[in-house]
């Protein structure tokens, strides 16, 4: 079972490359956007997890947080080349500079 959170001032949104987030008003630095949980699988495991998988995050060398499909909002974070937001504790996605 997955659990999540998808702050109130961000929309999801289709896009080219599927579902994503965006701010749909100010967030300010520091403010928690999304929060995301699952099972941790090291990576051996994850290469079994296949067709089950639709999020991993690494949150060590050999370890990794995985949902399952079907996950709420908070799973529709994506990788950015200029990122607004980074991850805290392995779980908690938080801005890093104001997004609009």
């Amino acid at each position: 079972m997955s659990a999540n959170f998808l702050s109130a001032k961000c929309r999801v949104r289709a896009d080219l490359d599927g579902w994503g987030s965006c701010a749909a008003e100010p967030v300010a630095a520091g403010e928690t956007v999304a929060a995301f949980g699952g099972r941790c699988v090291s990576r051996e495991q994850l290469a079994d997890v296949g067709s089950e998988l639709t999020h991993a995050v690494q949150i060590d060398d050999d370890l990794f947080i995985v949902t399952e499909i079907g996950s709420p909002p908070g799973e529709t974070i994506a990788h950015s080349c200029s990122p607004n937001c980074g991850i805290v504790g392995g779980i908690l996605v938080v801005a890093m500079r104001l997004a609009r």
